[in-house]
């Protein structure tokens, strides 16, 4: 039988992390740039010593229409990104390539599962 979410939380490992997501509508013709724009970000993020994720997720319906989710490990990781060239250039994509952007950021507490959906124990 599966195990309810009540009991996730008293067996699984659990892990706090900040999340920003960002869901922007991207004007037809600056498609091109920003895909450039996110692989050079995804790139320059896996050479910072920045603890976290950076992914970038196209919608299946509008081929215009994207999802980037970064995350954090601390508020300390997160305002040193804040704080980068990288975040002022994701802010002047989405100004410059963009017709619409929703920002939305918190706290997400992570449950931890083996790849068959079973707790890994805390810590």
């Amino acid at each position: 039988m599966p195990m309810s979410i009540a009991e996730w939380h008293e067996c699984c490992a659990e892990v706090y992390m900040i999340r920003m997501m960002v869901v922007a509508k991207v004007k037809p013709h600056h498609r091109e740039e920003f895909l450039q724009t996110m692989r050079s970000l995804q790139k320059g993020r896996r050479e910072e010593d920045i603890r976290g994720g950076f992914r970038v997720y196209e919608e299946i319906e509008d081929s215009n229409d994207f999802s980037l989710i970064d995350e954090w490990e601390t508020d300390e990781d997160m305002n040193k990104y804040c704080s980068r060239e990288g975040f002022r250039v994701l802010r002047g994509a989405l100004r410059v390539l963009c017709t619409e952007v929703e920002i939305s950021y918190g706290t997400i507490r992570r449950i931890i599962t083996d790849g068959e959906g079973r707790c890994v124990p805390g810590q």
